[in-house]
């Protein structure tokens, strides 16, 4: 091999500049080894500079169309899942509604009763909805907290082998 001939001049990508070092003095590389230059991160998502990498599309979650909102629910999975309680439910709610409005002796007797026990009742869900959400929420927040203490550690790391890697173990 001819160690005379120089190799020519490596050109940056786009987002990498020229003279990395701002006027500190460039590590000394081994002879006929290029450098490679800093990367410029505010280009890397550029029009002229696409990622390498393709994520998929972030789904739609409210819509001001309410209209085509309205038409989508026959197709919910949701409602798929409790159709059958939410249609005895509703049968049930026909049978107390025909019964006081078309049985006199039903809807005489029905205003004799007391409505205390659904007061307490209420009561009694409204605490349990709140201890649950409380509970839910506790959970949401420990998540929260410790995923932003992974976040943090892989930036640690990204720095600390950004500052340890020199030259084209970088």
């Amino acid at each position: 091999a001819d160690d005379s001939q120089e190799s020519p001049p490596l050109s940056p990508p786009m987002g990498i500049r020229e003279e990395p070092w701002r006027g500190r003095s460039a590590p000394s590389a081994p002879e006929g080894r290029n450098v490679p230059p800093v990367v410029e991160f505010t280009a890397w998502d550029s029009p002229e500079n696409p990622p390498h990498y393709y994520s998929t599309s972030h789904a739609q979650r409210y819509s001001s169309d309410w209209l085509r909102n309205l038409w989508s629910w026959p197709g919910s999975r949701t409602l798929y899942r409790i159709r059958f309680h939410l249609f005895v439910n509703i049968v049930w709610a026909l049978v107390v509604w025909g019964m006081f409005n078309y049985i006199p002796a039903f809807a005489t007797a029905s205003k004799s009763f007391s409505t205390l026990p659904h007061s307490l009742t209420a009561g009694a869900l409204s605490l349990l909805l709140v201890f649950r959400t409380n509970s839910a929420y506790e959970r949401f927040w420990e998540s929260r907290k410790l995923w932003g203490a992974l976040v943090n550690l892989t930036r640690e790391c990204a720095r600390f082998g950004h500052t340890v890697l020199t030259g084209l173990d970088r």
